[in-house]
């Protein structure tokens, strides 16, 4: 599912021009996933609900 998910990042970015932030644990993100969004950002302690 990632490839599938990463290709439509791309396609937001580059053929509609679009900003595309994804949230993620860093550990369990694909890398592609994360190089391919505009911004990452991280899921830690301070946005994890109590």
């Amino acid at each position: 599912m990632t490839d599938k998910v990463v290709i439509l990042v791309d396609k937001l970015r580059q053929d509609k021009g679009k900003h595309v932030e994804v949230y993620g644990v860093p550990s369990l993100t694909a890398s592609s996933l994360i190089k391919a969004a505009s911004k990452f950002n991280p899921i830690d302690e301070e946005l994890l609900l109590n």
